[in-house]
C-alpha cells in the first residue's frame, strides 16, 4: 500500500488531478485498486479537474457511502476513513 506522501510519485498515481489521485490512493486502500482509466469512466463527466461531487458520485457507485464535510488540519490526523 502507498503511503499518503507518496502520492504522485508511483505509476499508479501518477495524475495530476489531486481528487482523482486521493480517490484512486483510498479505493487501494480499502483493497479495490483501479486505474485512472477506470475510475473516469464510473462518471459521466466533462473533461478536467475532479470536484468532490463528481469524486462522491463516482465512490458511490462503488457502493460506498461518501459525505462531504470540512476538517482542521488538526482534525485531519484524527479522521477516520
Amino acid at each position: 500500500m502507498n503511503q499518503l506522501g507518496e502520492l504522485g510519485k508511483t505509476e499508479q498515481f501518477s495524475t495530476k488531478d489531486p481528487i482523482e489521485t486521493c480517490v484512486l490512493w483510498l479505493l487501494e486502500s480499502l483493497e479495490k485498486p483501479m486505474s485512472a482509466a477506470a475510475l473516469r469512466a464510473s462518471v459521466a463527466r466533462l473533461p478536467g479537474p475532479w470536484t468532490f461531487e463528481e469524486a462522491i458520485e463516482a465512490l458511490e457507485s462503488f457502493g460506498f457511502r461518501c459525505r462531504e464535510r470540512s476538517l482542521s488540519l488538526s482534525e485531519i490526523g484524527r479522521a477516520h476513513v
